[in-house]
């Protein structure tokens, strides 16, 4: 198939540089810094339009490849994937074993640790940080003499009767082919944390790292490091506290006073009995019960595999680690995977051949106390919020008294105990509890962390640089 171009059609390939708001004749380097300014402002996820972000990226993508940008000057969209159809590139594909690679050298990333506390977490917060980075004085570059800017030397060695020729990098320029002086500098870089990031989560502000020559500056990656609460535990987007309650509270109701993350002030109301917890939520081992049955529902998936630990190793930590399986079968050679609720597994199960057995996880069901959305707000979305979950340790009486005789007796009638908060007061906010299973969000939140990307772009500028200058045979 040929490709056909009238003369007479004026060909538009203007259309992507008026995107991206760039000129023709702009550098890649100006391309990337005009995507990345339009990528933040209209990203889905910053509330920006899907088609509008879609179309930038199509630009981007386009003008940043130079076989694609130089067809695109050429034939306009008409010639979008012409490199790769024909000529040159599609043998090139065929003996390089797949997509071009990027010959674009790029100068080293600046990683830079910060300790959030968990309530600038919730909160989000920008912060002032201080790097050291390497810049390249532009007009000090000049041609290597040794290798007239090619970077390699030849090198005649005599080996015995031999002579032979060897291409080495030269040591001049260390294989640069240019010399050039290098400006040691200390910026000031102003980074925005998102509220709820995630513990370890990578913020990239796009070239604040080193310089190259004739490649593309290094990035700043910024790793958030999430500092131990006291009183809030963090697992995903759910928040836990510890509380210790007595005997009569978790018989009879009781109120807690909470000053939250982001300063307000809570009142946790309660007047049913509170069970003990006797089960860790922070203890990821699966627990498994079994019985020879077989399942008249349909599975997951099937595996040639018999061997029960094996099959419990790739559930709790391989491949199928993330697949929310919740039971499997082992039938002769063959295991089956479910990923139904236990309650639907059990309804299903029938008699079948001897030597069918099925496993279930234990303790998938269970119940913690807490205030529904009132946990840590959603990376890709603040405006959504995880649960709270309040963890209670019951303290018994070593001796009976009065009150709790009165308990055992089945006196309820004594008042419940007095809270210091004014009920009425306008910013106090009074919850009730409810029940629901922590582990059911904490599988979304893995879920929703799986598309965040590995690195969150910033634009951010930084103060003025100041530093000093060394000249290098680079």
């Amino acid at each position: 198939m040929f490709f056909n171009q009238s003369m007479n059609n004026k060909v538009d390939n203007e259309k992507y540089y008026k995107i991206l708001g760039v000129n023709k004749n702009e550098s890649k380097k100006e391309i990337k810094k005009a995507y990345h300014k339009l990528a933040m402002k209209h990203h889905p996820d910053k509330g920006g339009d899907p088609a509008k972000f879609k179309e930038i990226t199509t630009a981007f993508e386009t003008l940043s490849d130079d076989n694609k940008r130089s067809n695109y000057d050429k034939f306009g969209e008409s010639g979008e994937g012409m490199g790769r159809g024909m000529g040159g590139d599609m043998f090139g594909q065929m003996f390089s074993g797949g997509a071009q690679q990027s010959n674009t050298r790029k100068g080293n990333n600046i990683k830079h640790e910060v300790n959030m506390t968990l309530k600038d977490i919730y909160n989000g917060k920008t912060l002032n940080i201080t790097i050291n980075r390497k810049t390249i004085d532009m007009d000090s570059v000049t041609t290597c003499n040794a290798c007239k800017g090619q970077g390699m030397v030849i090198q005649t060695v005599r080996m015995g009767p031999m002579i032979q020729q060897i291409q080495q990098p030269c040591s001049t320029c260390n294989g640069q082919g240019k010399k050039y002086c290098i400006n040691n500098i200390t910026e000031n870089i102003k980074v925005t944390i998102p509220r709820g990031s995630p513990n370890n989560h990578k913020i990239t502000v796009y070239e604040k790292g080193d310089d190259i020559v004739d490649g593309e500056t290094g990035d700043l990656v910024v790793i958030v490091k999430e500092i131990k609460n006291e009183i809030f535990t963090r697992k995903g987007y759910d928040l836990f506290i510890n509380k210790d309650i007595s005997l009569l509270e978790a018989l009879k109701g009781f109120k807690i006073e909470l000053n939250h993350l982001d300063g307000r002030k809570i009142l946790i109301k309660n007047d049913k009995i509170i069970k003990p917890n006797n089960y860790d939520i922070f203890n990821e081992k699966i627990e498994w019960e079994s019985m020879v049955c077989d399942l008249n529902i349909e599975p997951f998936a099937k595996a040639q595999l018999n061997d029960e630990n094996k099959v419990k190793e790739v559930i709790e930590s391989g491949q199928l680690k993330n697949e929310n399986i919740t039971g499997f079968m082992i039938k002769g050679s063959e295991t089956y995977f479910y990923k139904e609720s236990i309650d639907t597994l059990l309804k299903s199960k029938k008699s079948g051949p001897l030597g069918s057995i099925f496993y279930y996880k234990k303790n998938n069901e269970k119940l913690l106390q807490c205030i529904e959305e009132e946990g840590m707000p959603y990376y890709n979305s603040p405006m959504l919020k995880g649960d709270l979950y309040m963890i209670f340790r019951i303290i018994f009486p070593d001796k009976v008294t009065i009150d709790n005789e009165i308990l055992i007796k089945g006196g309820f009638n004594m008042e419940m105990n007095k809270s210091t908060i004014n009920e009425i007061e306008s910013d106090i906010e009074i919850y009730d509890l409810t029940e629901k299973n922590p582990k059911i969000s904490y599988n979304k939140f893995k879920e929703s962390v799986e598309n965040i990307s590995e690195e969150e772009p910033q634009n951010n500028g930084g103060g003025p640089p100041g530093g000093m200058q060394q000249c290098a045979q680079q």
